[in-house]
């Protein structure tokens, strides 16, 4: 017997080699996994690290050569080192195709150094393949520029081929569009995604002229190029240029490995045309603009698709007459699957599941000769096809269909209907074709497969009726037809199956009554779902059931009122969902003895009365769910292992534990009980608290200041809580729900409530904080509804609300059931609404009603194509009411409600007319841009000074006037000082002299340079002009001009703001 395996999760310790007995051929396989050379040569990662390190220290073009070389070989026949195989007699290498001529010479000398490096250790001499230290140089160098470092899988196997003409169509051009680049990627099993992330490469290394030539000459430059960028390289890279000249790619930090690529991209930085359309094509941009702002989430991705790029291979030539199994699972193949496949006629075994080879291969017929094939395993494989060809092109030219074992087809694209085998498979013991697309019944031939001992038939679209044909299939321990369209009763002749095991019906629409009948044989269940369905259970009261189950789960099926008595023999049961089953009362004494080993149970959406056992934290309960009922009492001890513990809308009372002994507590779900008292100060021991929800409960007091508990969901709305906004939430970066609403929170909202980036609802309403709305809040990226009405807050609305970008987004809604809202009613807001408001295109529901806002209705308002609510009413707003196709939908029944109480609007809804000649009234406050402002404060200033120098530079007869002027105003102080406040000479003197060196100060020196110099030429003509020896009233002249100038370039810079 002969087996060949590639399983990355099967131990191995080096490249394996295994000759066939007797069809002679010689097969290498690698099995891709950390550590892969931990038996032979445990230091070869640091080896290669120092190696890489010190080519990096001898030139940095060492990162950018290695992370190409990587590239361009695993997208040719896969990551095989084939590219660095040289040319030898009549055969071209690939090294040596014109798409790689470029590679730099110091990413071949990298691998040559760490393999050297290597070989020189005895115990690891020939024994790690090129392809694996160019993998890990590849890391080593990204790492070394300041990139990600992560754990590379190991164990491939050098290439044994390299033919130039291989290269053809495997890398892409820089003229690529989006299109191309995504379809090329998927050829080699690697998303848009991991495409964009791969793209970022290009942060490192450099391009030679003739690759973005076309983008920055002829007629017109690249309009998607910032033409400042395109002018440098236009300089550096001048026509008829030396084709060797090079330019990095990265031309900000083109030393560093970070996401400065993608930042580039934004300002039309890219350098090739397929990195510039990563952000001109809208469909990849908002992946650009992410990673742009998070370096995080751009490392995250990138050490992804690094992973999945090393895995891009494909299968040597097979010819393997004698092989028996085949097991390839698990390795991320991409590719053509090899034709020599269909000559295994020994094979038993094949497995090929969860790869990515060509989807069209069951219907090539290379099964079709495997007449020893017993089981076959496709799963996850994203097949495509109807499922009767995949049957037909099953071996049938021999007995091997009856030879068939198992059959694993789950998580691909079968469409059609399950074919009537009538016994072609009657040796098929288990059939999986879970997650597919089949559609139509199950036929009555399924009760010939009388071996079957599993059946998965779930996530289909199978409808119809369960055929009685099951009582058939004695042998049967699993059956699950789960998250169908099967309808009907289940037939009772299910109950003779007295192996089954596990039986799972759920999400279908069987309905009808369950009786004794259905389990009457089934004394080996051990796990029933039947939940999601319109079943009732009808059993005596004395019945004794034949199994001891350990997981029931029946939601949605009928049992109550009561609860039913049999349960009370299950004593070994750990998972039970009785939820939404209609049970009415207390809970039976017996149920908690039971029930005391359960680690879940979900009891809700009943109508069940009383209390909890004062003993619930002896139990084993880890999630437990009884909310939605009746409950009453205090709430006795946590179970000490829970994680989720929800008893939300019950009518319990009391006050939380003084002493919370839950460690491993994640959720806790309270709302709408009647629970008062003071949240206690030990839920700052639950480490392990992201989600807590105490909202529509008693409580008071402050909430206690938890810094080492970083909550995901704080809900604590509708109570009586007081104190300052929590300062301890500035630990919680990774805030999503923050609901502080109708409580008695007062003082004013901290500056750092901008630093929650993750928030994506915001609910302070009703409360009492004060001051103003802190310019931060615009920082919240990711929020979708804000509610900060009926407070004491003022001031004005901030401008920057472009910055919501969860708001800005059409159809971006993250988190589930939320909608895109901001409510700031009641909050004393002045100034006028933001022109940008227009920006937040996913806002549905907009209320700024009761406030004292002035200034017109932005236009931009009708550009909200999902704003379903607006409430304007009672404010101080004037001008033209902007219509829009979304605007006049809203609020049908009398849309002038919603500008009511504004005396200054017109135009319809509202019956008052605007003037003929009337136009829209828009904000003349726009947003304050300091760089524009000063921008044209300085151009103003300079300007205003000039036009006063000018006139005294060239108009002689108003220069003499001007000096004259400043002579007397000069002599006047002097006389005042002597004559009027009696200062001796000196004093006098002295001021006037300080006075005179502060104006002179006020002159720019080449300004005086060049008054000096005319003044002296015309003295030399016999006309003195002005007394002194300096040009001290040239500072007279610099205040005028000043002034003129600080008018001027305030008008500039206002309107230069407003533009």
């Amino acid at each position: 017997m002969m087996v060949v395996v590639m399983r990355r999760r099967m131990a191995a310790a080096a490249m394996l080699v295994l000759v066939a007995m007797a069809g002679g051929a010689t097969v290498c396989a690698a099995q891709l996994r950390r550590n892969y050379y931990a038996g032979v040569c445990p230091n070869v990662e640091s080896i290669v690290r120092g190696a890489v390190a010190r080519k990096v220290q001898e030139t940095f073009a060492t990162v950018g050569a290695t992370v190409r070389l990587f590239f361009h070989d695993c997208f040719v026949d896969g990551c095989d080192a084939s590219v660095v195989v040289a040319s030898a007699g009549n055969n071209t290498a690939e090294k040596d195709h014109p798409n790689n001529l470029s590679l730099a010479g110091d990413g071949f000398d990298t691998v040559i150094k760490a393999k050297a490096a290597v070989d020189a250790v005895p115990g690891c001499r020939d024994r790690v393949s090129c392809a694996d230290i160019l993998a890990m140089a590849t890391r080593d160098a990204i790492a070394l520029a300041g990139g990600p470092s992560y754990a590379v899988e190991l164990g491939r196997l050098d290439g044994l081929r390299s033919t130039a003409s291989s290269v053809n169509g495997r890398l892409p051009p820089p003229t690529f569009n989006l299109d191309q680049l995504t379809a090329l990627f998927a050829a080699n099993g690697l998303s848009q995604a991991d495409m964009i992330a791969l793209s970022a490469g290009h942060t490192v290394g450099f391009a030679h002229c003739n690759t973005f030539a076309g983008r920055i000459r002829g007629s017109s430059v690249d309009p998607t190029m910032s033409p400042r960028y395109a002018a440098q390289l236009q300089r550096s890279c001048p026509p008829n240029v030396d084709p060797r000249i090079a330019v990095t790619m990265d031309p900000v930090t083109p030393r560093a490995f970070d996401n400065q690529y993608f930042k580039n991209l934004q300002n039309g930085m890219g350098l090739l045309g397929s990195d510039q359309v990563l952000y001109s094509d809208p469909r990849s941009r908002p992946i650009v603009d992410s990673w742009a702002q998070s370096s995080a989430a751009f490392n995250q991705a990138f050490v992804t698709a690094m992973t999945k790029l090393g895995r891009v291979g494909s299968l040597v030539h097979l010819n393997l007459t004698k092989l028996e199994m085949l097991d390839l699972s698990y390795n991320g193949l991409v590719g053509k699957f090899p034709q020599q496949l269909g000559s295994m006629t020994s094979l038993q075994v094949l497995d090929v599941s969860y790869n990515n080879l060509n989807k069209d291969l069951v219907m090539a017929g290379e099964l079709n000769n495997l007449c020893s094939l017993e089981i076959l395993d496709l799963t996850n494989m994203e097949i495509t096809g109807d499922m009767t060809m995949l049957i037909d092109g099953l071996p049938s030219q021999c007995a091997a269909r009856k030879k068939l074992l198992e059959l694993h087809l789950s998580y691909n694209n079968f469409t059609g209907a399950l074919p009537n085998s009538r016994r072609r498979f009657t040796s098929l013991r288990m059939l999986d074709i879970s997650s597919n697309n089949l559609i139509g019944s199950i036929p009555p031939g399924i009760g010939d497969l009388t071996s079957l001992v599993s059946l998965d038939l779930s996530y289909n679209d199978i409808s119809g009726p369960l055929p009685t044909e099951v009582m058939h299939l004695l042998s049967l321990a699993s059956l699950d037809l789960s998250s169908n369209r099967l309808s009907g009763s289940i037939p009772a002749e299910i109950g003779v199956l007295t192996n089954l095991t596990s039986l799972v019906l759920r999400n279908n629409t069987f309905s009808g009554v369950i009786r004794e009948e259905h389990f009457a044989g089934l004394i080996s269940l051990k796990n029933i779902d039947l939940s999601s369905n319109y079943l009732k259970f009808s059993m005596d009261s004395d019945w004794l059931p034949p199994f001891r189950l350990e997981s029931a789960w029946l939601a949605s099926c009928q049992i109550g009122p009561l609860f039913p008595s049999w349960l009370q023999w299950q004593h070994k049961i750990i998972e039970f969902d009785i939820s939404s089953t209609g049970l009415m009362g207390k809970i039976p004494d017996w149920f908690w003895s039971t029930f005391s080993q359960a680690t879940y149970l979900d009891m809700s959406q009943n109508q069940i009365s009383g209390s909890l056992p004062a003993h619930l934290g002896d139990m084993a309960f880890e999630q437990l769910y009884l909310s939605s009922n009746q409950f009453t009492g205090p709430i006795p001890p946590f179970p000490r292992k829970i994680n989720v513990l929800d008893i939300s809308n019950n009518s319990f009372s009391g006050t939380l534990p003084p002493h919370l002994e839950a460690p491993e507590l994640q959720t806790l779900l309270m709302y709408s009980n009647r629970i008062g008292g003071n949240i206690p100060q030990s839920i700052c021991e639950l480490q392990l608290l992201g989600d807590i929800d105490l909202s529509g409960n008693l409580l008071v007091g402050e909430i206690p200041q938890c810094s080492e508990i970083s909550y995901n969901f704080l809900l604590l709305s509708n109570n009586t809580l007081s104190g300052k906004f929590p300062a301890f939430l500035q630990n919680c970066t990774g805030l999503q729900f923050l609901d502080l609403a109708w409580n008695k929170f007062f003082g004013s909202l901290p500056a750092w409530i901008g630093d929650f980036r993750d928030l994506q609802i915001l609910r302070l309403s009703h409360n009492t904080f004060s001051g103003s709305i802190p310019a931060g809040i615009t920082n919240l990226l990711s929020l979708q509804y804000l509610d900060l009405s009926d407070n004491n807050i003022s001031g004005a609305i901030p401008w920057h609300l472009s910055n919501l970008t969860g708001m800005t987004m059409k159809g971006f809604q993250p988190f589930s059931g939320a909608s895109m809202s901001s409510g700031l009613v009641t909050v004393e807001l002045s100034g006028e609404i933001p022109n940008k408001i227009g920006t937040l295109q996913s806002l549905e529901s907009l209320d700024l009603s009761k406030n004292k806002l002035s200034g017109g209705i932005p236009s931009s308002l009708s550009s909200l194509a999902f704003l379903s609510y607006l409430n304007l009413s009672y404010n101080n707003l004037s001008g033209m009411i902007p219509s829009g196709r979304q605007l006049d939908t809203l609020s049908a029944n009398d849309p002038s409600l919603m500008y009511i109480g504004n005396e200054g609007l017109c135009g319809p809804p509202l019956q008052k007319n605007c003037s003929r000649n009337y136009t829209f009234i828009h904000s003349s406050k726009q947003e304050f841009k300091p760089m524009t402002f000063y921008f044209g404060f300085g151009i103003g200033l300079v300007v205003g000074i000039w036009v006063v120098f000018c006139v005294l530079l060239f108009n002689k007869i108003w220069m003499i006037a001007y000096f004259r002027l400043f002579d007397k105003l000069y002599d006047r102080v002097y006389v005042f000082l002597v004559g009027g406040t009696r200062m001796r000479k000196e004093e006098a003197l002295s001021i006037a002299g300080h006075a005179r060196k502060l104006l002179a100060a006020a002159v720019p020196a080449f300004c005086t340079g060049v008054i000096g110099a005319r003044r002296r030429r015309r003295r030399t003509g016999g006309t003195a002009m002005v007394r002194g020896s300096g040009g001290e009233e040239l500072a007279v002249i610099a205040l005028v001009g000043l002034g003129f100038g600080a008018w001027a370039g305030w008008s500039l810079g206002s309107r230069g703001e407003g533009s």
